[in-house]
């Protein structure tokens, strides 16, 4: 049985709860007020582009793996760190952080969708709010798991997910990861899709004409990956060539620079294009990212 006191404790913890809310956006920073806000699912999923999903049972998971909501209603109700944001929520949290906090019962899991090692909760984020503000580290939960297209980077800004997108898209045409499963982690994040596509493309025609046959897009694909972009790649890595170029330039940008020069002179292996780099890249130069 809870006493008053038990009561009154609660709501105690729920106002303070609702004004650590209150203060994470007065000091957050400025143009990041959607960061504040619970990410959802179903854009995450739109994004990396839903494939299948599966029952994991019921299991204990790690409270700070939980990001998100399923339901989009709930985005109104608590920030990105499960804190209330409303005062109307008050009873029905202090009456559940009591029952929590006292062990009076037990309490059911809650369910959730997870995305590779995040979760996004569909049901229970009165719950998951009160076992936060106890200072708990794991939660009871049913999980369903989830598989994308693509990977999930650790941001999930909208910004983040408009270039999980572009990848995702990118997958779908060229069908690399369903023939190089590898490469679904190892192209995350690279950027510069559609050039990426166009070389698959290009390697493609060449192929035919090599082969004296139609060859198909995923067989074009798995060779680019096998035979140009991992040269490529281990080249750049080995040369240091990201460094020796234009300030914030990525992999993707080295790619390019190093397969530009590759077709620019004939060559015959990228090892003469990265060396060809590498007389352009003399100290005090920089080499300009198209």
């Amino acid at each position: 049985m809870l006493s008053g006191l038990d009561h009154l404790e609660a709501r105690e913890e729920f106002d303070a709860a609702r004004r650590r809310a209150f203060w994470r956006m007065v000091f957050r920073v400025p143009g990041r007020y959607r960061s504040l806000r619970l990410p959802s699912v179903d854009r995450v999923m739109r994004a990396a582009r839903f494939q299948a999903k599966a029952s994991r049972g019921v299991q204990e998971i790690l409270l700070d793996k939980i990001v998100g909501t399923a339901s989009p209603a709930k985005r109104g109700d608590f920030d990105s760190a499960f804190l209330p944001l409303h005062r109307r929520q008050r009873e029905r949290w202090s009456r559940l952080f009591a029952f929590m906090a006292t062990g009076a019962g037990d309490v059911p899991p809650i369910e959730v969708y997870q995305l590779e090692d995040r979760y996004f909760v569909s049901d229970g984020h009165h719950r998951v709010s009160i076992a936060r503000a106890l200072d708990r580290d794991r939660i009871e939960a049913r999980v369903i798991e989830v598989r994308t297209r693509a990977p999930l980077g650790r941001d999930l800004s909208r910004s983040a997910l408009a270039r999980t997108a572009e990848y995702a898209l990118f997958l779908e045409r060229s069908g690399l990861d369903s023939v190089r499963p590898e490469s679904r982690k190892a192209m995350a994040g690279l950027g510069r899709y559609d050039e990426l596509y166009s070389h698959i493309v290009g390697h493609k025609y060449f192929l035919s004409l090599e082969q004296h046959r139609d060859v198909s897009l995923d067989a074009a694909a798995a060779s680019w990956y096998d035979n140009v972009f991992t040269p490529v790649e281990h080249l750049v890595s080995r040369h240091g060539l990201i460094e020796r170029m234009r300030r914030k330039s990525t992999r993707v940008d080295a790619y390019l620079a190093v397969t530009q020069h590759w077709l620019e002179r004939n060559s015959t292996s990228p090892h003469v294009a990265v060396h060809s780099l590498l007389q352009v890249l003399r100290p005090g130069r920089e080499l300009a990212t198209a």
